[in-house]
């Protein structure tokens, strides 16, 4: 690059030439030839289980400042003429390889299973654990399930399945949603993040054990966790049509941690509600809800350096409802 100078930049100090504001024009044509360094940087491939693929950092090169300022004054001195800069300095990148990699160290994973789950639950889950997965949690930061995943709505492609609404499964939109942030709340907790905030569902699930589910409704449930690593926290997240998975990334945890969930008693349901239907022949049975017992429970949460048990802690207790079950039963009688 070519930098020219004349009247007005240039003027005279009795009959010696100066330029004005030398320091400004040393930094403008520094940064104007600067060719700037590049930051390590990486791409997530969530469903690898070594999800990371790292670029090098490169380092820059500029023109050295104080070289550019006294060739400037060499020549205002020989009352003007031409310099070429010949000097230059690398310019070192702000992050580099191995800085970002102790930054994206496995901090703690979980998965539940939902093999077993209708395709219209199976693709809420895999749009949840897209719209999750990359989720980046500052350093004193408060990560919401709900923010990073947002509405669970038709328009945002999301489809209707079971869900658990006051002790009953009925049809919702976004129905499956609730295995992902009860996956993200092992995660966090297995992570050695501080959960502030964690509901539980109606009814026990099948997917993950008592006290240890993590219930979400967009307009009054929420998962929250809060960052306090020093460094950054990055949420990775993947469904495969059988597995659920998420993990955290951030700095490395000595710790390692180990949840517990205590059954302390079950509550039985009601007796069997018997439904009598034309829609069935006389003699006729068809079971619609099928009984379960409800739950007194706690989780507990053990925190451990090496082999050495260093915490104890109760996270939650919780009570899940029975649900009672339903038969129907035919009073139709036959045709002859």
């Amino acid at each position: 690059k070519f930098f020219e100078y004349s009247y007005p930049e240039i003027d005279l100090t009795g009959d010696k030439p100066y330029l004005k504001k030398i320091d400004e024009v040393v930094e403008d044509v520094y940064y104007s030839s600067l060719v700037p360094p590049q930051n390590a940087t990486f791409i997530c491939h969530s469903e690898r289980d070594e999800p990371f693929e790292f670029k090098k950092e490169k380092v820059g090169l500029g023109v050295d400042k104080q070289a550019i300022f006294e060739g400037i004054e060499k020549i205002m001195a020989a009352g003007g003429g031409k310099f070429k800069a010949t000097k230059f300095v690398e310019v070192k990148p702000a992050v580099t390889l191995e800085e970002l990699k102790t930054t994206l160290v496995k901090r703690g994973e979980f998965s539940t299973n939902y093999a077993a789950s209708a395709s219209s639950r199976k693709k809420n889950i895999a749009l949840a654990c897209k719209l999750l997965n990359l989720t980046e949690i500052a350093d004193g930061e408060e990560f919401s399930f709900n923010s990073a995943v947002g509405k669970r709505t038709e328009e945002r492609g999301f489809s209707t399945a079971k869900v658990i609404e006051n002790g009953k499964f009925v049809e919702g939109v976004g129905g499956g949603v609730c295995q992902v942030s009860s996956t993200t709340y092992n995660c966090a907790l297995l992570s050695g993040l501080s959960v502030t905030e964690r509901h539980r569902h109606s009814l026990a699930v099948s997917y993950v054990e008592p006290s240890f589910d993590a219930m979400v409704s967009y307009s009054y449930a929420d998962l929250r966790v809060y960052n306090d690593t020093g460094k950054p926290v990055i949420v990775v997240a993947d469904a495969d049509g059988e597995r659920v998975r998420v993990r955290f990334y951030g700095v490395r945890n000595p710790y390692r941690y180990k949840r517990i969930s205590v059954v302390n008693e079950l509550i039985e349901p009601l007796p069997e509600e018997v439904v009598y239907t034309d829609k069935l022949l006389f003699g006729e049975m068809k079971r619609m809800v099928i009984p379960k017992q409800g739950i007194k429970s706690a989780g507990v949460i053990e925190k451990y350096l090496g082999e050495k048990l260093v915490e104890r802690k109760l996270l939650v207790t919780d009570e899940y409802s029975p649900l009672r079950g339903i038969t129907l039963e035919g009073n139709k009688k036959a045709e002859n």
